[in-house]
């Protein structure tokens, strides 16, 4: 089976990205939460249109004994009960819906500095064609896109695997860029070229590592976490 992926060590531009990543998504999150304080909410639901690049609010969660202000329209009817979390927006037109529109608009600026692809310009990478009933994995370093048995010798155990399925017919699922901290160093998963070992894209000043590295980097910065995990919950007095 060809490798749908290749991997690199950020560097340099690359390495950059990530950075400005991460100051945007402290931004968005810090916007967010003014936004929660302002009407006494508990969190802030939206996401920017990757075709028209706008950042859009869809709804304001509300939880126990915060309630939404008076006048505001909620979005989902059909789940509200005696304690559940209240989603509502303001109505249409309204004082409310105005700020939160504009507020939106700030929002915006920082959220389109929150994926790689829009940080480095690569442009959106392909979908992939699945089977009916294929299974997705959400792990970092991956051989290809595929679950269960579709693994390659030496690959990452079945157990290390969370899935996701689609039951109906034959479907695509995306497959951004990605990085992850392994280590002192950040990595930069890019998905290859349909039938290729080629790279969709190569990150700037990046360095590429092999497969068989990548696993090995994996291993060790999961015995790390393992360790941190034991040493924290470890008491001394038993």
């Amino acid at each position: 089976m060809t490798a749908q992926y290749s991997y690199f060590r950020a560097e340099g531009a690359s390495l950059a990205a990530i950075d400005t990543i991460a100051e945007a998504r402290l931004e968005v999150e810090d916007m967010r939460w003014l936004l929660c304080q302002r009407y006494s909410a508990s969190a802030v639901v939206g996401w920017l249109d990757d075709q028209t690049g706008r950042y859009t609010i869809h709804e304001v969660h509300f939880g126990m004994p915060s309630v939404a202000p008076e006048g505001w329209v909620s979005t989902r009817p059909e789940r509200q009960s005696e304690g559940a979390v209240e989603r509502a927006m303001p109505a249409p037109g309204s004082a409310d819906h105005f700020y939160i529109t504009n507020f939106a608009g700030l929002i915006e600026r920082a959220a389109g500095k929150q994926r790689l692809e829009h940080v480095l310009g690569s442009g959106e990478m392909e979908y992939r064609d699945m089977e009916a009933r294929a299974k997705t994995s959400d792990r970092f370093v991956r051989y290809t896109i595929l679950g269960g048995g579709d693994k390659p010798a030496g690959d990452v155990a079945q157990e290390d695997f969370r899935l996701f399925t689609v039951i109906s017919g034959p479907w695509k699922s995306a497959d951004p860029l990605a990085f992850q901290k392994m280590g002192d160093d950040f990595y930069i998963r890019v998905p290859n070229r349909a039938g290729t070992e080629i790279p969709q894209f190569a990150p700037p000043d990046a360095v590429r590592i092999s497969y068989d590295d990548m696993l090995k980097i994996d291993a060790a910065e999961r015995l790390a976490a393992f360790n941190r995990t034991r040493a924290a919950s470890f008491d001394p007095g038993i």
